[in-house]
């Protein structure tokens, strides 16, 4: 980008419950969220698109806006904290290989603090 090329970041959106846009999350991965907004400041575009996943194939939607600011103010932080604890014990994924189930953090941000 610095010399002049262009570069974009495309987040694919596989949950059919966001509607209204994403952000990065400092709450979940302060590094990336942080990276990102220098990366966008520099020139880098960022796109998100929403993304359909079954049996048959993935399918694009549409595509969802990407909201680069206010991802650490205090009051995103908060609020994305309590949905985290709140729904912590409820949300994560299996791994495929070995079956066993990945909780959603504590994050390793979380266990240095």
């Amino acid at each position: 980008v610095a010399g002049g090329a262009r570069a974009s970041v495309i987040l694919v959106v596989q949950r059919s419950d966001v509607e209204h846009g994403v952000r990065p999350s400092a709450f979940h991965d302060p590094a990336f969220a942080a990276a990102a907004v220098k990366a966008a400041q520099a020139g880098v575009q960022f796109r998100a698109v929403r993304a359909s996943v079954d049996l048959q194939g993935t399918y694009l939607t549409h595509e969802l806006p990407v909201d680069l600011s206010g991802h650490a103010s205090p009051t995103v932080l908060t609020d994305v904290g309590r949905q985290w604890e709140a729904n912590r014990e409820s949300t994560g994924w299996t791994r495929s290989a070995s079956g066993s189930r990945v909780a959603n953090g504590p994050f390793p941000h979380h266990l240095a603090a």
